[in-house]
């Protein structure tokens, strides 16, 4: 797991300088290019590198919406 977060984090830092240099070159092909291996490459690399923050928030999200309903249920 390390290492898949090792090699995503440096695909997203070569990814960030290509597309830096392509908005400073100007080349719409290029920025075009860039812009679908950023998509391609988040949604990748999003559920490895923020694995636990993910957790993290998706817990949050059941409890407040089990508070929602306890309190829903206490209304009527």
């Amino acid at each position: 797991m390390l290492a898949r977060k090792i090699i995503y984090s440096l695909l997203l830092f070569i990814d960030v300088i290509g597309v830096g240099v392509a908005l400073m070159s100007g080349n719409s092909v290029f920025c075009i290019v860039m812009g679908v291996i950023t998509l391609g490459l988040y949604f990748k690399s999003y559920p490895v590198l923020f694995k636990a923050d993910v957790e993290e928030r998706e817990r949050k999200r059941e409890l407040r919406r089990q508070e929602m309903i306890k309190r829903d249920a206490a209304r009527h």
